[in-house]
């Protein structure tokens, strides 16, 4: 997994990102004159040094450590969210990179052009990594995960396959982040899991909405359904991710690799083993 983020666009954030440490040294240090004229404009006679080292009101803390520790607490909380490590690392850079934006705009704004300029060259010279699929994870086209959904309607080969085992269809949109950032997760429960009793299969629907329509997947852009993760046995719908109610509206649902290994019960299945599946479906 470690060589997934020596690909260029994390080493060169990461070193974007670790070039404030000596701009802050150097470029963005304390002002003596300004501390002491906002001193004079305070009327109290505390040093606030302005700008980047002002303090706050309330807090007493400088606003550089405001934005770091609203970073920090930020951060916190998406890694618990994330569906993947490689979703996390993507958000860090992003809100990192504002932290510094917004610390280099209150010290100088010299170097806040600057970074801002750097930063959007990055963004469109550099995009983010594609990850490669693993090779059990097998392709389909739109017609064959529309069999996959009945073992009435089934057909084929599709049918055949349907019914012989298990299939956990993962369903996306190209170009879609959360479900590239998905994609290392899917194909480590693949590499893990697949047997002759459980089958990987993936499904491009951005071009097929009506596929989508049969398998309940939106593709907008503002979908909570993507990716979405539907698990067929002997050629009927168990269980999927995110769940539908009993309205056929998708419930949001945080998950990572190993709740969708265990959701799915993937190592039993993976096995042969009977799993029991709940009365009230998600489908």
């Amino acid at each position: 997994m470690a060589s997934r983020f020596l690909q260029p666009y994390y080493l060169v954030n990461a070193a974007l990102l670790v070039t404030y440490v000596p701009v802050r040294l150097l470029l963005l240090r304390p002002d003596p004159a300004l501390a002491e004229r906002a001193a004079a404009a305070t009327g109290n006679g505390e040093e606030t040094g302005g700008g980047l080292f002002q303090l706050d009101a309330y807090l007493g803390l400088p606003r550089e450590f405001e934005i770091l520790i609203t970073l920090a607490l930020y951060l916190a909380m998406q890694y618990r969210r994330a569906r993947s490590i490689e979703g996390f690392v993507s958000t860090a850079i992003t809100y990192s990179k504002l932290a510094v934006v917004l610390m280099a705009y209150f010290g100088n704004r010299t170097v806040f052009y600057w970074y801002v300029i750097i930063f959007s060259m990055l963004a469109i010279l550099l995009q983010s990594p594609k990850f490669a699929w693993s090779e059990k994870v097998e392709e389909i086209d739109a017609e064959q995960a529309e069999a996959l959904q009945s073992a009435s309607s089934a057909s084929g080969t599709a049918s055949k396959k349907a019914k012989s085992k298990s299939v956990l269809l993962f369903c996306g949109v190209e170009g879609n982040q959360s479900c590239a950032e998905f994609v290392p997760s899917f194909s480590w429960l693949a590499d893990k899991h697949a047997s002759k009793n459980l089958t990987f299969a993936r499904v491009d629907l951005g071009d097929n909405d009506e596929t989508a329509s049969k398998l309940k997947v939106q593709t907008t852009i503002e979908s909570i359904q993507l990716p979405s993760m539907l698990l067929f046995q002997n050629g009927v719908e168990q269980r999927r991710l995110p769940p539908l109610d009993t309205d056929g509206n998708a419930v949001p649902a945080a998950f990572d690799k190993r709740s969708v290994e265990a959701y799915f019960s993937l190592a039993d299945r993976s096995l042969g083993k009977s799993v029991s599946e709940p009365k009230n479906k998600d489908n």
